[in-house]
């Protein structure tokens, strides 16, 4: 009789009635998560809760957070997420299936050196392998998962009970029993030690399985009527299955047949329900051969009827030659992975060429048009102007031709006067001409003095209601800026932070999960407080301007207490990061601003540097300035990306090496304040060679 036991998968065990919540309240978050790895890890967590008790259910889940993860290039969710998916094809006996997915997440997790998850993997494969029956194999695996979890995982005792109890199961499919019940009993020694009653479980029916070898069949019976409680507890499936196949042979063979059928039609009805056509075939077949001995010939028929049709369907030989072919193109396939991935990686820089060739082009046409607008705007004012100044001398014109209207009628009348009045009146007339000409001459001077001050008055006025729009126009985008940003940078994290707190609320975690999850919060408080800050400070010199208060300080501090700061997110991306300044540098700046000046920067070079790269900050002075610069082995920029860097028109951000974000203020704001205080800021860097950001402060001059 070969008697299957099926791989531990490691789920959360928690009563039926806790885990329809748990389930409800990830499909409430599901609903409200945007595109992110918080989504890929709800994904994640809705395939292990529902695994155990329907595989079926739970596939789409495992499929939806490898797509996503993919698409945001969340290398830890997609070899989870492989792996996750490779168990279900696993218990689906669909073997080639499931090792070619375990292999797609072995690779992540060894290029990112990530060892709880290349344990994971290898104890996955040997359950394949175990499955398919190459035992050898099996146990090279297991013994691998072993020494890794040894060595590098060492607090996950629970995982190291797993691993031990998983090859004792393979000494014990070799017929060496002597060593598969040493394995076993380590392994029920460490889970006693744990809370874990679904590994305990495990233990216990396992030799359990070992005394039903040995043929000592009440021990077996004990040890699954120890377990069987334990694993209905967990609401594990797999485990209330295996322990009543194992008693209906157990009973079977001590001729008990009524307890035999009992645990038997147990078996196959909870075999249907998860999904699993081994068990059904294996336990119809002994169910068969039991009714024959009642004699009730017409159930016997009916579960051998079942039997075939089950061991049809599992076409056995087929996945035997899949798996050989999958074990012998595996060497090809991880070449021709490593060959698409350089293919890929020439495409996205031609692609990056061609979107900042296509930039280049945009901004080109801009400038053009924003040059013609100009063009035509100067012209129309050139028009009103020439149309002002003809009105005008047409009025002029008008003014001169009433004059002399005026003048040969006053000299005619003067005349006529001058014949009757003879020489008399010419003295009159004289007169009389000298005062209207000059009469004339004032209004007309008038006139003009008030027509020119009507257009002083207007143009000052023109030039006011424009400044007054530009400056409306300048605070109506700052306001834009601001909701965009808060739109967009603020709502996502918050939501997550919404839906995170959800689940803490409603106590639907492990401590294990509350322990990851804790940690992600405190980390997107932290971008998202620092993005804030950055915000405020910028909203406030844009809108009412900052005034500087210089005071003496010791720069080096001040240095000190940022690299501090980001201790947290060095050590996770396993970033090297030292002060290398001088013990004494006084400055005389604002504290405040140059504080922020060098987290940002610091932040920055945090950002863009990969893992295992370095991060140092130095610094030289002269006679009246500190230069301060931050070196960093991260990503380098081309030289269009350092000219955009500290434009105060529109902000330039990029994401960084673990998926950060930014607004794209911090180097705005790093640019206004060096400045402000009277020193300059600038940037060298190379793509692939790493980024100095230096800036200059006013040196202290010691009296």
């Amino acid at each position: 009789m070969n008697l299957r036991i099926l791989p531990i998968v490691l789920l959360v065990s928690v009563p039926v009635m806790a885990q329809n919540r748990r389930l409800d309240s990830l499909q409430n978050l599901l609903k409200t998560l945007p595109q992110d790895t918080n989504r890929v890890n709800v994904n994640i967590a809705m395939f292990r809760n529902l695994f155990a008790s329907d595989v079926k259910k739970a596939m789409p889940y495992a499929q939806a957070a490898l797509q996503l993860s993919q698409k945001l290039h969340f290398s830890r969710g997609e070899a989870n997420s492989y792996s996750n998916v490779g168990i279900g094809y696993d218990v689906q006996n669909d073997y080639s299936a499931a090792l070619e997915n375990f292999l797609k997440g072995l690779r992540i997790f060894q290029n990112m050196n990530f060892y709880p998850g290349i344990a994971t993997i290898y104890n996955n494969m040997a359950n394949t392998y175990r499955r398919e029956g190459d035992f050898d194999e099996a146990l090279k695996f297991y013994l691998k998962s072993l020494a890794i979890k040894q060595q590098y995982v060492t607090n996950d005792k629970i995982g190291i009970g797993h691993t031990l109890n998983n090859i004792a199961v393979v000494y014990d499919n070799k017929k060496e029993y002597s060593k598969a019940l040493e394995y076993y009993l380590q392994a029920l020694e460490i889970k006693r030690g744990g809370k874990d009653k679904k590994s305990i479980a495990y233990a216990l029916s396992n030799i359990g399985v070992l005394y039903l070898r040995l043929h000592q069949l009440e021990k077996c019976i004990d040890y699954q009527s120890k377990a069987l409680p334990l694993f209905e507890e967990a609401n594990e499936g797999i485990g209330v299955l295996n322990v009543y196949m194992i008693l209906n042979e157990a009973y079977d063979s001590l001729g008990e047949l009524d307890k035999s059928i009992v645990y038997g039609e147990k078996a196959v009805d909870l075999a249907k329900k998860i999904g699993i056509k081994a068990s059904i075939a294996q336990v119809s077949g002994r169910l068969s051969n039991t009714y024959v001995l009642q004699k009730n010939y017409e159930k016997a028929y009916l579960y051998l009827s079942l039997q075939r049709a089950y061991l049809d369907s599992l076409d056995t030989d087929e996945d035997i030659r899949k798996f050989e072919r999958l074990k012998a193109g595996h060497e090809l396939e991880k070449k021709e992975m490593e060959n698409r991935a350089l293919l890929k990686d020439a495409r996205i820089r031609k692609a990056e060429l061609l979107a900042l060739t296509k930039d280049q082009q945009i901004k080109a046409a801009e400038l053009q048009l924003a040059e013609l607008s100009l063009k035509q705007q100067t012209e129309g004012r050139q028009l009103e102007k020439l149309q002002f100044e003809q009105e005008l001398g047409g009025k002029e014109l008008e003014n001169l031709k009433l004059l002399k209207d005026k003048q040969i009628k006053d000299t005619e009348l003067q005349l006529k006067e001058a014949i009757i009045g003879r020489q008399q009146a010419w003295g009159i007339a004289t007169g009389i001409i000298v005062v209207l000409l000059g009469a004339l001459s004032v209004t007309f001077y008038r006139n003009y003095r008030s027509k020119r001050a009507d257009n002083q008055l207007l143009n000052e006025q023109k030039e006011s209601i424009q400044q007054q729009n530009e400056r409306l126009e300048e605070l109506n985008a700052i306001k834009d800026r601001l909701f965009s940003i808060i739109s967009h940078d603020f709502r996502s994290p918050l939501h997550s932070l919404e839906g995170i707190v959800g689940l803490l609320q409603n106590e639907a975690l492990t401590p294990e999960e509350t322990k990851v999850v804790v940690t992600q919060l405190g980390e997107r408080l932290g971008i998202t407080l620092h993005l804030l800050e950055n915000l405020l400070h910028w909203a406030k010199t844009q809108m009412e301007g900052m005034s500087v208060h210089p005071t003496v300080f010791d720069v080096k501090t001040i240095a000190d207490e940022n690299v501090r700061l980001v201790q947290g997110q060095v050590v996770k991306k396993r970033i090297e990061i030292s002060n290398e300044m001088t013990s004494r540098t006084a400055v005389y700046a604002d504290k405040e601003m140059i504080n922020l000046v060098i987290r940002n920067l610091v932040n920055n070079a945090v950002k863009f540097t990969k893992s295992n790269g370095k991060i140092a900050i130095r610094s030289s002075s002269n006679d009246s300035f500190v230069h301060i610069s931050i070196h960093d082995t991260g990503l380098g920029m081309t030289k269009e990306n350092q000219e955009r860097l500290f434009n105060t028109a529109t902000a330039f951000t990029t994401v960084g090496t673990g998926n950060e974000k930014g607004t794209g203020l911090g180097l705005t704001l790093c640019k206004d304040f060096v400045v402000k205080n009277g020193g300059d800021i600038q940037v060298e860097s190379e793509p692939g060679k790493g980024s100095v950001f230096t800036f200059s402060i006013p040196k202290h001059q010691f009296s």
